[in-house]
């Protein structure tokens, strides 16, 4: 009777071991039968979200490449973006030092940071070249 009750016990455990697996396994994405999904030009074509929504005005260090350089130099394409560099505001580094804007150039890595208090968010703070 007690080898009965030991295999009642332990199919009741495995029962909700099994129970327990299950309900927390990750779900399988669901997809209406009777929508198709949506065409691979709507993907491509669809409309890019308001930069102000996405504006990011924190004051963290950022990291990028700089992809271009405008001819004076006060302007740096990074991260798909256009920034600003302004005499008396931003600050340039390089390993420390500082160095001015025309020092710049395309393809090199950078951690920057946006001027704070800036209204148009595309103004540098500090440029450091590692």
């Amino acid at each position: 009777m007690n080898a009965i009750h030991g295999f009642k016990v332990l199919g009741t455990l495995l029962a909700a071991l099994l129970g327990t697996l299950l309900a927390s396994a990750p779900g399988h994405a669901a997809r209406a039968i009777d929508v198709p999904p949506p065409t691979r030009a709507a993907v491509v074509n669809a409309p890019l979200p308001d930069p102000a929504i996405q504006a990011d005005d924190s004051s963290s260090l950022r990291r990028g490449v700089v992809a271009d350089v405008s001819p004076n130099a006060d302007w740096l394409f990074i991260n798909g973006s256009w920034l600003r560099v302004t005499e008396g505001t931003t600050r340039l580094f390089r390993q420390g030092r500082p160095v001015q804007a025309k020092a710049l150039g395309k393809g090199q890595r950078v951690e920057f940071t946006l001027a704070p208090g800036v209204a148009d968010r595309k103004t540098l703070g500090i440029v450091y070249v590692p």
